[in-house]
């Protein structure tokens, strides 16, 4: 059983007061878990992690006289700090999943950035070939109009070359089997 002697607060507990306490305990427990779980802290991150702790106490405490909290029973004591020790191994279970996933967090974050990076610089050397291929098409679409003329100047000349042979081998065509018939038919006659 908890007994709170002498009555530090003027009217009694309040729930709000009461509320306020817990709190200011609770922060203190987690500031006093993270000192534990954070080997090498700092004396000023020890005073920054209490320092909301003070603080709140501070402020429902003012002009009072201390709080004195005892237990009537010897057993009761130390189901509580039993149940505390489980309490406090549960909270560093936790806290180590915590920082696991923190870490797992932290690989992809960079995984994903350096991926971004390598797009990134993947887009800008696409970009330049882009750009390179748009000047050459833009030169040869210019040049492209003269060279086509150019072009048709000559393969009208070949074409009218290759018509007037393709003539020539048609009409001695026409002569050499006419020549050829004809012998035959002599030969034949005779």
């Amino acid at each position: 059983m908890l007994a709170i002697s002498g009555n530090p607060f003027r009217g009694g507990v309040t729930t709000t007061t009461a509320r306020a306490i817990a709190i200011a305990l609770l922060l203190a427990l987690c500031a006093a878990l993270i000192i534990v779980a954070a080997p090498g802290a700092t004396r000023e991150a020890v005073t920054l992690a209490l320092a909301p702790a003070v603080s709140l106490l501070a402020g429902v405490l003012v002009a009072r006289p201390p709080l004195t909290v005892s237990f009537h029973r010897r057993g009761a004591q130390q189901v509580h700090a039993r149940r505390l020790d489980e309490l406090t191994a549960t909270l560093r279970r936790q806290s180590k999943d915590i920082d696991r996933v923190v870490d797992e967090l932290a690989a992809v974050a960079t995984e994903r950035h350096s991926a971004i990076e390598e797009l990134s610089n993947q887009l800008s050397v696409l970009s330049a070939k882009e750009q390179e291929l748009r000047r050459r098409n833009d030169v040869l679409l210019a040049a492209s109009v003269p060279a086509a003329q150019e072009f048709a100047l000559l393969t009208a000349e070949a074409d009218r070359r290759n018509q007037r042979q393709s003539y020539r081998l048609f009409v001695a065509g026409v002569v050499v089997s006419t020549v050829v018939n004809t012998i035959f038919y002599i030969l034949q006659s005779m």
